[in-house]
């Protein structure tokens, strides 16, 4: 699938705009679901849930991926470039210069080993940002180096020319712009054609787009015109849409798009960036080419024309069970558990593993994922470097798309779209998680379990042998490092596997959905496998680089081949037929491009010839593959689509010397122009000498794949997967796997078991709690996003990121209330009932979960315990008391509470007959508790009555009241994305919205196309005003139902909930056919200005010894407003007062005037989080009376309102203009100045949402 550049930004972060979905929502919850409850860890006799053994590395980790700190630090410091003339991405287009990747460069490997085996410097850490600029005609991508690191007056940056072959290291990018508009329309004129071809009927745009997609070839065509000139082509072929279905109950959408081809293909020539001389070239249909629509059309209309079948969504497309159950097969099958805890140790902080003799640095690219260093066995290095570099998929076929794809995945991100790996499915449940990140589109990722690591029994024994008298068998235990990246359609699984016997393996496996081909005339390139459907045959070569050192960093990769031979012995007078072995040495790089020997006579090894073991024979270390398809190559070795950027897929294995300028074998962006790559492999290969110098081997595994029906719906990793071992080779004088005590001896005599050795080795014992091994999946959560600049507002809600924030970190509700048991004084208790509090402390008893009746829900908490509980530190999480309705005591209890939460939870009920204040009061009593704090949102009939019992705490009292309200304004990182996800899936909404209006389109009709879209992003309770014309003037609407006219701006102001936490976004707009009078622009650029004010007056210094109040920022805004209303010109707001912040061409006879009352009619904001308006307020008067703190969250929403029926401003009535966006306060500068960050947008000009 070709992702075109104004939307790669996308795929960067492992999102794609096009079918086939790169990554879909890894669960999908239904709106309500019963709670799973899992027993309480409790009856587990053996190990297997003790604490991990740790260990710390000796040297820091100096390939870790860069931190959110560097990698925000590298992005800041770009910007300030002014040369680079960036845009954020957030509000970049196909014209503007970004950012794509910030990624790690690895040192120097001459200074990492002065490091790591010496008492050399730590190396200086350094960046490799990759840029896109699209700000010119021939808009291209660069390589820049940046550093060192962390960002300081030392950090510089330059063009990464010594790690490519480009001048400047600048790649030309020939699909800047989208040719969607070109290709839709070219389909819209045969519409009616393309309804019959494929049994859908279109008449409109929308109707194509909710039925089809359009995408093709990658890379682009270059091909030459009848004058000698090059041109850019692009064929794209339609595919089927995947309807949502239901399906075990629930509502899913397959992502099957792949396997919906609809054998219509459409050519157009792109060349050069004026889309208006873009066209379309051709039409392919049941291989008959067709120049034009018209040519097209003229051939469908004859009689003779062959319609063929079209691939239509049907149940075959899903994954789910189906058929008849297997016997015996619902039962839970085996699985696997460690009785003895966990065996191996893990340094997290710096990614480091130990697992018996061997030791290894883990880290993670985007382009790449998961990379190995430093791997040690018996103390020793043996290989500095092992890890993917490019995983390329080669396809072929009747068709123009098939034959013109060969994806080269790095493009897409194959660590960017790793996923977080399922427990019992992806690996084992007791399987070691480890997070990994990558930084691109100035958005910080991260995988909670990107990598896993666990040991496993291999099921078959290491060593075994049998004799009449004894017996004896080593299980075969091995250390597995995985990661899983799901790259469009296709799932891969990579690992490295360590064994006992010194062996390490390289491991792929893919699955998931092929690429399928049309069928019509496609026999030569593969089965039909359906109706209409054909598996489109392709390769797929993934290489790998291993940097060996073994022994020092001088080796040789010698040959030990085994020939047929001829030969006549002393000790026979025959000439017999039978075989030696031959020594070959490789010593130049022009001979380091190999394939494995037929019949497998060749044994590859690495040695170190100056280091021989007590025979005289050269310690190294053999490669050699081990499964399906290693050591393969693509069939097709001189590629019409890669061209000069495919040359480490034309053998089976490479040898080269190891160069800091050669680190890679590809680059990701070599994609955009195959035949002049960033990264050309084949020049590796420059005649140097490789006898006993640093050497790097690089080798293939893959498959060749011409699909069947039994691919379908997803090809299987039993037959999809491919292998290659490194085992010690004369490196040591024995097997030592001989050191394990996991193995057995028995002595036999007369058949009799006579003796039994088991060397040390413990036996598992106890029991194990299979409810606690066992996986939740409810718990399963996707990528952790961090914003380094705004969050790309495209298709926001197919990032995992959000859903992930579904499931509270851990620790969160105790935190909560250790916060809250902190304030109270002793003897006191805090009071409040189900709703937006209740559910912040105990993350349950929402509104949601229990309506308010007559009958008081109290929620109390106490900070003294009571005496026979557990509980008796003043800092721990206090004790919750819930008294219920005794005859709805049942319900209550079946509320799930979280289980952190649990232990610190009393029931207590009351009987109708009984006051439940006196209950209460009766049984705080007894804790010599007699004061209580009541929460603002408790209702006054249950604080009067409470009152007769208790002493209130009031104002003034020690602030406490002050300071519990203070908690649930100070917003948690984790409140703050959760906030930041609700906004940017409202805002998204919103746009979607303007997508779908219309001139006369009516404000119920818009009011119900935003709960719609709304809906599709999972926001709960999602709903907006709709203002036309005249009716903004009126806040919070007329009551009418207005139909819009040419002339008439739209105001939509929305909210809806992502994880209980509410958004708020106004925006005022109109749409493209719109006739909109500049004064009415000028109108909305002042109120933008206004809603900029107060986040000046923020980032200000402070002036003086008075602190800023909320109250300062309602009348920052209000003071533009003012300066509009008096006609004076206004800039955007730069400066530090409050007058001045507005940025006014003020004169010195022109007087300041008076924050405007009169046409700003309400508060300037509000703070937001599970109330959608909350403490604190933007306004005058004693609630704006507050200094700001970090954590606050409020609204910024100026607005100017000029009823009909009301006085003219500046010649303008009937018109009302308001713009609202989230903020956040992060933090506080030494000079007294706030720094704060918005939620969502804001907008910068007329024009935009």
């Amino acid at each position: 699938m070709r992702v075109y550049t104004s939307l790669a930004i996308l795929a960067l972060l492992g999102v794609s705009s096009a079918i086939p979905q790169p990554k879909l929502p890894s669960v999908r919850k239904p709106g309500w679901r019963p709670h799973t409850r899992r027993q309480e860890a409790s009856t587990d006799s053996t190990n297997a849930w003790a604490s991990p053994p740790s260990t710390e590395a000796a040297k820091t980790n100096i390939w870790k991926y860069l931190s959110n700190d560097e990698a925000a630090g590298v992005i800041g410091f770009l910007h300030d470039q002014a040369e680079l003339n960036l845009t954020a991405v957030d509000d970049s287009g196909p014209w503007d210069n970004t950012i794509m990747v910030v990624d790690l460069l690895p040192p120097n490997k001459t200074d990492a080993l002065a490091y790591l085996d010496g008492d050399g410097d730590i190396p200086q850490r350094w960046a490799v940002a990759s840029l896109l600029f699209g700000a010119t005609e021939e808009p291209y991508a660069q390589d820049l180096v940046v550093g060192p690191l962390p960002v300081s007056d030392e950090t510089t940056y330059f063009p990464y020319t010594f790690g490519t072959h480009a001048s400047e290291a600048k790649i030309r990018v020939y699909d800047m712009d989208s040719s969607k508009k070109l290709l839709v329309s070219a389909a819209m004129s045969i519409k009616d054609i393309i309804s019959d071809l494929t049994n859908v009927t279109i008449e409109t745009e929308d109707e194509f787009d909710e039925n089809f997609s359009l995408w093709g070839i990658d890379p682009l065509w270059h091909e030459e015109d009848e004058n000698g000139e090059k041109r850019v082509i692009y064929w794209a072929g339609t595919w089927r849409n995947n309807p949502a279905v239901e399906a075990d109950n629930s509502e899913i959408v397959w992502n099957a798009g792949t396997l919906l081809p609809q054998g219509i293909y459409f050519q157009a020539d792109i060349t050069g960036r004026d889309k208006s001389k873009w066209f379309l070239k051709g039409i392919l249909y049941g291989d008959e080419y067709y120049k034009s629509t018209d040519e097209f059309r003229a051939a469908w209309e004859k009689d003779d024309f062959v319609k063929y079948t079209p691939n239509e969504p049907e149940a075959w497309l899903g994954t789910d069970m189906t058929g008849e159950v297997l016997p015996l097969e619902t039962k839970a099958p085996p699985m696997s558990v460690q009785p003895g805890g966990q065996r191996f140790k893990i340094d997290e902080e710096n990614k480091y593993v130990e697992w018996m003799d061997f030791s290894f640095y883990l880290t993670y690219t985007r382009d790449t994922g998961m990379r190995l260093f430093d791997i040690k066995y018996k103390g020793e290095r043996v290989i500095y470097e092992l890890g993917l570099q490019e995983a390329t998929a080669h396809y072929a076929g009747n068709d123009p798309v098939q034959s013109g794809t060969s994806y080269m995945d790095t493009y897409y991100g194959i660590g960017s779209l790793g996923i977080n790996q399922l427990p019992g499915f992806d690996m084992p449940t007791y399987a070691y998680c480890m997070n990994t990140s990558f930084h691109a589109a100035e958005l910080s990722k991260s995988h909670p379990c990107g990598i896993s690591v666990f040991e496993s029994d291999q099921d078959y024994p290491i060593q075994r042998h049998s004799t009449d008298y004894y017996v004896s068998v080593t299980k075969n235990i091995a250390l597995t490092v995985r990661a899983v990246s799901t790259v469009g359609n296709y799932d891969y699984d990579f690992e490295y596997q360590f064994f006992l016997d010194g062996t390490i393996q390289t491991i792929v496996r893919a699955s998931g959905y092929i690429q399928s081909a049309y069928y019509a005339k496609n026999d030569e390139y593969g089965y039909q496998i359906h109706d209409g459907l054909s598996g489109s045959m392709h390769d797929h070569a993934m290489t790998f680089k291993a940097d060996f050192d073994v022994l020092g960093t001088s080796n040789t990769m010698v040959k030990h081949v085994i020939e047929p031979v001829e030969k006549k012995y002393k000790w026979s007078n025959q000439t017999r037929n039978t075989m030696h072995m031959v020594r070959k040495e490789v010593t130049n790089e022009d001979e380091g491009k190999m394939n494995w020997a037929a019949n497998g006579q060749e044994q590859i090894i690495i040695v170190n010839k100056n280091e021989t073991n007590k025979y005289g024979e050269p310690r190294g270390w053999k490669m050699m593959p081990s499964r399906g398809g290693a050591g393969m190559h693509l069939t097709i070795t001189n590629s019409s689509n890669l061209l000069n950027s495919g040359g480490f897929t034309t053998h089976q294995y490479y040898v080269s010397k190891r160069k800091d300028s050669e680190m890679k074998a590809a680059s990701a962006w070599n994609d955009y122009d195959t035949a002049n790559p960033l990264i050309d492999f084949n020049k590796f290969f420059d005649g140097e000498s490789i006898d006993q110098e640093d050497i790097v081997v690089w080798y293939n595994l893959g498959m060749h794949h011409v699909p069947h029906t039994g691919d379908l719906p997803n090809t299987v990793s039993t037959t999809a997967q491919a292998g290659m071992i490194f085992t010690p080779h004369n490196y040591l004088l024995s097997d030592p796997s001989r050191q394990s005590t996991q193995q057995i001896r028995l002595d036999i005599e007369d058949d009799n078991v006579t003796g039994v050795h088991t060397f040390g080795s413990e036996s598992a014992s106890g029991d194990v709690n299979l409810a606690q091994v066992a996986w939740d999946p409810w718990t399963y959560s996707g990528d952790i996003a961090v914003r380094k600049f705004p969050y790309d507002p495209q298709n926001p809600f197919e990032d995992n990121r959000c859903h992930a924030l579904l499931t509270p970190p851990n620790g969160t509700h105790t935190s909560r209330l250790q916060a809250l048991t902190k304030v109270l004084s002793e003897g006191s208790v805090y009071i409040t009932e189900p709703g937006p509090s209740a559910q912040y402390y105990l993350g349950a008893f929402s509104k949601e979960d229990w309506s308010l009746s007559e009958r008081p829900f109290l929620i109390a908490v106490l900070c003294s315990a009571d005496p026979s509980s557990s509980i008796t530190e003043k800092d721990v999480a206090g004790e919750v008391i819930l008294l219920t309705p005794a005859f709805e005591a049942l319900r209550a209890s079946l509320i799930p509470l979280p289980s952190e939460i649990k232990s610190h939870v009393r029931w207590v009920q009351w009987r109708e007959d009984q006051s439940p204040y006196t209950v209460l009061a009766e049984h705080l009593g007894s804790r010599g508790v007699g004061s209580f704090v009541l929460d603002g949102g408790v209702r006054q009939f249950v604080g009067r009555e409470l009152a007769g019992v208790l002493k209130e705490v009031g104002e003034g009292e020690g602030d406490t009241i002050t300071e519990v309200g203070k908690i649930r304004e100070r917003k948690s990182a984790y409140e703050v994305e959760l906030l930041r996800c609700a906004n940017t899936f409202t805002l998204h909404a919103i746009r979607q919205t303007r997508e779908r209006m219309h001139i006369g389109i009516t404000e119920s009709q818009t009011a119900k196309i935003l709960e719609e879209e709304m809906d599709k992003t999972g926001l709960v309770g999602g709903e907006g005003l709709i203002l036309f014309g005249e009716n903004a003037a009126l806040p919070h609407g007329s009551g009418t139902d207005r139909k819009l006219g040419k002339a008439d701006m739209i105001l939509i102001d929305a909210g809806g909930k992502w994880g209980g936490y509410v958004s708020d976004i106004t925006r005022t707009f109109a749409l493209p056919a719109s006739k909109i009078p500049q004064s009415h622009i000028d109108l909305w650029e002042a109120v933008r200005k206004a809603q900029r004010a107060p986040r000046t007056l923020l980032h200000s210094p402070k002036r003086g010894t008075s602190d800023l109040r909320f109250s300062d920022l309602d009348k920052a805004a209000r003071a533009i407003v003012s300066l509009w209303k008096a006609g004076i010109p206004v800039s955007d707001p730069t400066s530090v007062s409050i007058f001045e912040s507005s940025g006014a061409a003020l004169t010195e006879d022109a007087p300041e005037p008076e924050p405007d009352f009169s046409i700003f009619t309400h508060r300037l904001g509000h703070g937001i989080g599970l109330e959608g308006h909350e403490s604190p307020y933007l306004v005058q008067g004693p609630q704006g009376d507050r200094i700001p703190q970090i954590g606050n969250v409020f609204s910024l929403e100026p607005g100017v309102y000029l009823p009909a029926e009301g006085e003219e401003v500046n010649d303008l009535k009937g018109i009302g203009v308001r713009l609202e966006d989230c903020y956040v306060i992060t933090g506080q500068e030494e000079n007294g100045a706030w720094k704060g960050e918005w939620l969502s947008g804001p907008v910068e000009r007329w024009g935009d949402i």
